[in-house]
């Protein structure tokens, strides 16, 4: 889906780590938090380890910040067992990058 928003401040972009318990592999990837409209809410987006590098680490977006964009998403459910307990849900992926605004 294409869903219009606006990343407010730099602080709504966040690089994530995580270490694979089983190889030591450390993964980096993002989460951004937009504002949208229609309904007005902030949705909290992650950004997969291939879209955070191709975003330089995240700091093509802050080249977005304050500016109306067009996001592509896309829903993603997940379920995994963590101390014997199943835990499902869903997150909101990014699907590929926005297009870089046109300067007027």
């Amino acid at each position: 889906m294409i869903t219009q928003g606006i990343i407010s401040d730099k602080d709504d972009i966040e690089q994530k780590s995580f270490v694979n318990g089983q190889t030591g592999e450390v993964r980096v990837s993002g989460v951004l938090s937009i504002l949208t409209t229609k309904p007005t809410q902030v949705v909290t987006v992650k950004v997969s380890e291939d879209l955070w590098k191709e975003a330089n680490n995240g700091k093509f977006f802050e080249s977005l910040v304050g500016k109306q964009i067009d996001f592509m998403l896309a829903p993603k459910d997940y379920s995994f067992m963590r101390d014997g307990q199943l835990t499902t849900g869903t997150n909101i992926n990014l699907f590929k990058l926005p297009d870089s605004p046109q300067i007027t």
